[in-house]
């Protein structure tokens, strides 16, 4: 007679078995195993975990400033001559030609997004309106935009002197949005929105001058999903999170309104 031997297969197991049936227990287990090994080689971690912290601080400062120094060598001053009309559209036909400035994301990370700076001076001679465009932008570009968007407008390149007289005592501050960035800027006005403005700086003294200056760049993709993805947030009616709401508080930002 021949005698079989019968084998069974073996039990199952493992961490994805573990994780099935005992998913509290295995969520206790990692955590105890990464407490322990942590305290075996925390004092080779905090070293290395200070030294990168402070490395990589040091290296996007570095890359920061070095951005900002390129774009500023080589910036040019271009100063608008307004035609007697201006079109009320022209801001957005000039935004429209502008929208080209926008690089791509391994550029921005390595050169920096260039940027544009409207600048209104007033002095007791009158009004003066200048474009500063960085060394990285085609001087030729902005100047060509400008004229297309405000027909019969003319830009020269100006050497531009002190920004506000010497040996004065200044008086500046820095204006933002006080509404979330999600919300769009309005641009259909019954009136000229910079009437208030140009008013309230006329009849200035020879010893008296102003100076304002708008900052704007293309919207990157980041910020337009983060704003779309904000809105959708909204218009479900849900909330922000705690802790950015938190944060929007405290650094005293506009909160927007839950619906109901």
């Amino acid at each position: 007679m021949r005698a079989h031997t019968l084998s069974f297969p073996s039990q199952p197991g493992g961490p994805a078995l573990d994780f099935l049936t005992d998913p509290n227990g295995f969520w206790t287990d990692i955590g105890t195993s990464a407490v322990d090994w942590l305290a075996t080689h925390a004092p080779l971690l905090a070293p290395c975990a200070a030294v990168t912290v402070a490395g990589g601080s040091l290296l996007r400062r570095r890359l920061h400033h070095g951005r900002q120094r390129r774009l500023a060598d080589g910036a040019r001053c271009v100063e608008i001559l307004v035609p007697p009309f201006v079109a009320p559209k022209g801001g957005e036909v000039l935004w429209a030609q502008l929208s080209g400035l926008l690089r791509p994301w391994w550029r921005r990370l390595t050169t920096g997004q260039p940027h544009l700076a409207f600048e209104y001076t007033w002095s007791h001679t009158g009004l003066r309106i200048r474009l500063w465009v960085p060394g990285t932008v085609p001087l030729g570009l902005a100047r060509r935009a400008v004229e297309a968007a405000w027909p019969g407008a003319h830009t020269r390149v100006a050497d531009p002197g002190p920004l506000l007289p010497h040996s004065h005592s200044v008086t500046a501050g820095r204006l933002r949005p006080a509404r979330p960035g999600i919300l769009p800027l309005r641009t259909d006005h019954p009136t000229d929105p910079l009437r208030a403005l140009l008013q309230a700086a006329t009849g200035m003294a020879e010893h008296e001058a102003a100076c304002v200056q708008i900052v704007a760049r293309p919207a990157t993709g980041r910020a337009l999903r983060r704003a779309h993805r904000q809105a959708r947030r909204l218009k479900a009616g849900r909330t922000p999170a705690r802790l950015p709401a938190l944060a929007a508080l405290l650094l005293h930002r506009a909160q927007p309104a839950a619906t109901s």
